[in-house]
């Protein structure tokens, strides 16, 4: 959405404001409060009164911002793109001290947003003067909330003056009781005789009118500024002012009467003709005048209805855009159904057309359904997608497609398949497939009453296999993804750079999915040389999407952290998004995901909890993924697991209804690495088993045909085998993972298998088998910063981490050796560290007689039973555990201590001290 810059500034009249003690004293009561009301029904002179009051504070250089509300929708989005605009424009310093970024609004919470602005006011000494005109049309708004919000927080030096018919819907009891309110009502907003006789007088060309006529027309209008302008309009004309006073009514219906009979009826027919002709229009220019009423003199006529004083404004300082006073042109476009019913629709497609020339597709789009143009407006929506497309502007699109009948959508081929792209954005996958389907049904029967022309129709297969692939890879079916982009990309139609650097992205896409990264580095510049030949904004965002997993399983974060940044960058500028929710919080999330790794938990932190509620309205597998397992690992890393359980069940259920299967066994996996790190083997199992986890491990072996999916299985596999006694077929797994993931170039899946890899060493007793992959993947890790994943495994691995980072000097690990040492002295007890600050190369070693961890409660209740003779059945049945459960502890207890077998475990634990 742009920004409309004549909102931004008081609206302008021709002639000279009389000066009023209301306005006077609304000055007075702005200066005196931090909330100024001025509170009056329609036409009392509310807007008046505050440009006086602007021009007051503006010229003896009082920092003030005027918003004019009137067209506002009650959007907060909306409402912080323009209150920043206002500010930074009015208020310096204001520009340099906020931090909120109007492009992220779509993103952000009230708290945020107001906290943003108030902290902003706060860094400017003196006092900040914001006046915001028709803040009715926001009451019981998300906007009105945000100005509940900042008016609550903000400093004393902030004063806010609202211009309304109605009391706002929020609280002012505190500021009442602080005497922080100041109001200026119907009494203070009525004319004086004295000031009516001055605003008359100087309407009738300066000519003094008498007092006796002016104090009837103040009793006839109770000084109501409205009915006074009509009343001088009337007398400039009339040869009797005493009659017509007399006759003159202040009622509403009074009023429109007046304005019906004395006032349009007494100009020239051609002045009527022209306003009611161009009352259709909520804005309008001399040009556009012209081409609605088939006139050529729209530019005089408007010079003459600005000078004659008749309810039109200027809306900007070169006199080419204007408006009617609402009331006025309300009343013209009634007289306008009443007299010329039939002609409503021909003035509206008049001003659609001339509108559509000019480039004002949205004004022109609204005025063809207006005058019930109905295929004229989808032809405009046929002609303008793809430019909107390109810009980002998804959510004019969708507002235009549910203003257009169902019947007529279907004869329109093209948006129907636009339709299907925003809804596979959505995840609305069925309503998606059946727009789809409609579509290849009319062209496979070659409906006539189809409305793309005969050129297009050899672009609609094309368009509608492209619509097919983006489901495709929505919903995960990497071979047929690639399937359809080769043959596209075999038979493209004709030279469209987005479509052709879409088809490019989604191929690499497919085959990182795939494993397959030999082509990343050509894909990826074809995509991104589509892209930028087609200066397709949305592209660029998502192709920073695809090819950071791509970067990352290369071990090339820092590649991918800057293509997210530029991604957020790309979509916070275009303000690009669907149905109000912004496209950048994609690449948030991924760059979440990466951050959370480092374990740089800050800017994480806020990137979820900003955008992770958004997460399921707009995104695709990966987002979805790095914003769910992202914010569980946060929350568990900090001990929180009742959050960590509670964002994955949200996720999960998530994947389940829009069968999301990748997402799926990611949030299992997660389930079961945090349950075994509770030591709850048994609900492990329960989430695997539930999952329908293969039994086999030759079931989760590396193949030619998986995908990433296949790979959160197997790790869940090799965890729960680990955890049930399995571990030596846990190797034989990881063996054969980290064979493929070498072969494949895939540093990441690498990195995590070798992980594993040395836990199920450890477990199966070759500590030093375990020491030389846990060595492996920190070498690995290293260039690249991952830091949780070793974290994260609990105490078995850190203590073989305390092992490996006494390294010798071939190895370079001096930044990640500090990283993982922080990160250790922070998790680990302190018993096993150095208690002074730890330093690359630094770490402590301890004792090779000593366990490398101390053994918990259920180890030692497990090892007393052990002491005596006892069969793992039996310690099973005496502490209510599995037969599996116990194994699994006894493994621990051997890792531990250093031993494979029972009688070394009872020996080195009596050496111990651990048993007696």
């Amino acid at each position: 959405m742009r920004i409309i810059s004549t909102r931004l500034f008081p609206p302008h009249k021709d002639g000279s404001l009389i000066i009023r003690r209301g306005s006077t004293q609304l000055l007075t009561e702005v200066m005196r409060h931090r909330l100024t009301l001025v509170q009056a029904p329609a036409g009392y002179g509310k807007t008046t009164a505050m440009v006086s009051c602007y021009e007051s504070l503006t010229r003896t250089g009082q920092q003030a911002a005027w918003l004019s509300m009137q067209e506002f929708t009650g959007s907060m989005a909306e409402l912080v793109e323009y209150l920043q605009a206002a500010l930074c424009q009015s208020v310096a310093g204001f520009a340099a001290a906020v931090t909120v970024d109007a492009t992220l609004a779509h993103g952000a919470t009230l708290g945020d947003h107001a906290a943003d602005f108030c902290n902003a006011l706060k860094t400017v000494r003196e006092p900040v003067f914001l006046l915001l005109d028709d803040f009715h049309a926001i009451i019981g708004s998300e906007a009105e909330q945000l100005v509940s919000a900042i008016l609550s927080d903000s400093p004393h030096n902030f004063h806010l003056i609202l211009g309304t018919r109605a009391e706002p819907s929020f609280t002012m009891g505190r500021l009442r009781v602080l005497g922080a309110v100041g109001k200026i009502d119907v009494d203070d907003l009525r004319f004086s005789p004295e000031e009516a006789q001055q605003f008359i007088s100087a309407t009738d060309g300066g000519a003094m009118v008498p007092l006796a006529l002016v104090d009837l027309a103040v009793r006839k209008t109770e000084g109501w500024p409205a009915g006074l302008q009509l009343v001088s309009l009337a007398l400039a004309r009339c040869a009797d002012a005493s009659a017509l006073l007399k006759d003159f009514s202040g009622s509403h219906r009074d009023v429109g009467n007046y304005l019906a009979e004395d006032v349009l009826n007494r100009l020239a027919p051609e002045v009527q003709q022209f306003l009611l002709c161009t009352s259709i229009l909520n804005r309008f220019c001399a040009e556009l005048c012209n081409a609605v009423t088939g006139r050529d003199d729209a530019r005089a006529m408007l010079k003459l209805l600005e000078k004659s004083g008749l309810f039109i404004f200027s809306l900007d300082d070169h006199g080419h855009w204007y408006r009617y006073h609402h009331l006025f042109s309300a009343f013209l476009f009634n007289q306008l159904t009443e007299r010329h019913a039939g002609e409503t629709s021909t003035l509206h497609r008049n001003a659609s057309r001339w509108l559509a020339a000019n480039g004002l597709t949205d004004e022109a789009f609204q005025h063809a359904i207006q005058a019930g143009a109905i295929d004229f407006a989808a032809q405009l929506f046929t002609q303008a997608w793809y430019e909107l497309y390109l810009k980002g502007n998804h959510w004019t699109l969708t507002r235009w497609a549910r203003q257009l009948p169902e019947q007529v959508l279907a004869r329109y081929p093209k948006i129907q398949l636009e339709r299907a792209w925003l809804l596979t954005l959505s995840w609305r996958f069925e309503e998606a497939h059946a727009l789809i389907d409609s579509v290849a049904q009319r062209m496979d029967s070659h409906d006539p009453t189809t409305a793309d022309s005969g050129g297009d129709r050899y672009s609609l297969p094309h368009l509608l296999k492209h619509r097919k692939m983006m489901i495709a890879q929505f919903t995960d079916d990497m071979p047929e993804v690639e399937r359809l982009c080769i043959e596209l990309l075999e038979n493209f139609p004709y030279c469209d750079g987005f479509l052709e650097g879409s088809l490019h992205v989604s191929l690499l896409y497919a085959q990182r999915e795939q494993y397959r990264l030999a082509d990343v580095e050509r894909l990826n510049a074809r995509a991104r040389a589509s892209f930028n030949k087609a200066n397709a904004e949305p592209g660029k965002v998502w192709h920073e999407c695809i090819l950071g997993p791509a970067l990352l399983q290369l071990g090339r974060f820092d590649a991918a952290i800057a293509g997210y940044r530029n991604a957020i960058e790309i979509a916070n500028i275009g303000r690009i998004g669907i149905d109000e929710v912004p496209l950048a919080l994609v690449p948030s999330l991924m760059l979440a995901e990466v951050q959370v790794e480092r374990m740089e938990f800050d800017e994480a932190r806020t990137l979820l909890e900003r955008n992770l509620p958004m997460a399921q309205r707009l995104g695709f597998t990966e987002s979805l993924i790095a914003g769910y397992i992202g914010r569980a690992r946060l929350a568990a890393v900090k001990g929180d697991h009742e959050s960590a359980n509670r964002v994955l069940t949200e996720g999960f259920e998530f994947a389940l209804t829009h069968s999301l299967y990748r997402l799926f066994w990611n949030i299992v996996s997660e389930r079961v690495r945090l349950c075994l790190l509770r030591d709850d083997v048994i609900g492990a199992v329960r989430h695997a088993t539930d999952a329908g986890l293969p039994i086999s491990g030759s079931q989760v072996l590396p193949t030619a045909t998986m995908t990433t999916k296949h790979e959160a299985i197997a790790i869940t596999w090799v965890r729960i085998a680990m955890a049930t006694g399995a571990a030596r077929e846990a190797l034989r797994v990881l063996r054969q993972w980290i064979s493929f993931a070498e072969g494949r170039g895939c540093v990441r899946t690498r990195i995590r298998m070798e992980i594993l890899l040395a836990r199920a060493y450890q477990m199966s007793g070759d500590g030093r088998a375990a020491v030389r992959a846990i060595k492996d993947a920190v070498v690995a890790a290293a260039p690249i910063g991952m830091v949780l994943s070793f974290v994260e495994e609990g105490e078995p691995v850190k203590s073989l981490l305390l092992k490996v980072l006494d390294i010798d000097d071939s190895i370079d690990l001096a930044e990640f050796g500090a990283q993982l040492a922080n990160a250790l002295q922070a998790s680990v007890p302190t018993h096993v560290l150095t208690t002074a600050p730890l330093r690359a190369g630094q770490m402590q070693i301890p004792d090779r007689e000593a366990p490398c961890e101390p053994l918990n409660a259920k180890e030692m209740d497990i090892l007393k039973y052990v002491e005596q003779s006892l069969l793992n059945k039996e310690i099973a049945d005496r502490l209510g555990m599995t037969e599996g459960s116990v194994k699994w502890y006894l493994q621990q207890i051997y890792g531990k201590l250093g031993v494979r077998r029972r009688h070394m475990a009872l020996h080195k634990a009596r050496q111990m001290g651990y048993l007696h």
